[in-house]
């Protein structure tokens, strides 16, 4: 059994990491990351969040966030970003069933 998902805690995980990137310019840090603006707004919504798949791939490769801190705030799972591979990104997000936009 999997430990639930605050979406708002996602979103504050997701803010603090960009925060302060880009000059502040939302537009320009959704282009960074390679993914569409108003997903990366809904992602980082704390009234409403609702992050998605590809937001949530593309802020752990950029930062080279491990899945379980990003998902769950789990401390000590950060790691190195050749250690953050596509498939185990892929794994965690569907276990859990983030939309893909």
């Amino acid at each position: 059994m999997r430990p639930p998902i605050d979406l708002v805690a996602i979103a504050r995980r997701i803010r603090g990491l960009i925060a302060g990137a880009d000059r502040g310019d939302l537009a320009a840090t959704a282009r960074r990351l390679g993914v569409d603006l108003s997903a990366l707004k809904r992602s980082i919504d704390l009234r409403f969040p609702r992050p998605s798949a590809p937001v949530l791939a593309s802020v752990m490769r950029a930062y080279a966030i491990h899945p379980l801190w990003l998902l769950y705030g789990t401390p000590g799972h950060a790691i190195a970003a050749g250690k953050n591979t596509e498939r185990q990104s892929r794994l965690l997000l569907a276990l859990a069933k983030f939309p893909r936009d």
